[in-house]
């Protein structure tokens, strides 16, 4: 898990994106900054920024909103954010 962080983090030496299961695994975690550096990241599968839509954090809420990797489907979820700052991003 440790050297998980690290590539999350720092990138790892040889600059590979992340797995879907590392990725999975990092979406899962109960850490917000883990999370949300997860939802800046170009390299994340499609399908795990649309699950971090419906993350608690309205903060990575927002970083999901401003990644271009983020797929249209979560766009259509994260037009109607409660959080005035998440629809804003977005636009």
């Amino acid at each position: 898990m440790k050297s998980l962080f690290k590539r999350l983090f720092r990138g790892n030496k040889e600059n590979q994106p992340l797995t879907y299961g590392e990725a999975k695994e990092l979406a899962r975690d109960k850490t917000e900054d883990v999370r949300r550096d997860l939802a800046s990241r170009a390299d994340v599968e499609p399908e795990i920024l649309y699950f971090l839509t419906t993350d608690p954090s309205a903060e990575v809420r927002r970083r999901i909103a401003a990644n271009k990797a983020t797929p249209v489907q979560a766009d259509l979820l994260l037009a109607r954010d409660t959080d005035q700052e998440v629809r804003g991003d977005l636009a």
